[in-house]
């Protein structure tokens, strides 16, 4: 297997505990291994409870952002 991508959703009250069980299990993995969260910005910044469980967890984290316009739900088929 070349990647697996695993997505889910977590509300932002059980955020933390996920993510230490899926840094417990990626101690496992002998593997690359990469952890990415998306969630909607409040006044364009990340949502200060957050990033309070990102420096609790002692994770770094970059701000970017993919913005999706939902673009493809305006097409029509022809």
């Amino acid at each position: 297997m070349i990647s697996a991508i695993i997505e889910f959703t977590v509300p932002i009250d059980k955020m933390e505990e996920v993510i230490k069980k899926v840094l417990m299990v990626s101690e496992k993995l002998n593997t690359f291994f990469t952890l990415e969260t998306f969630m909607r910005l409040e006044n364009k910044k990340i949502p200060e409870k957050v990033e309070k469980i990102f420096s609790d967890l002692n994770l770094d984290y970059r701000p970017n952002a993919k913005i999706n316009l939902g673009l493809g739900r305006s097409i029509k088929e022809v």
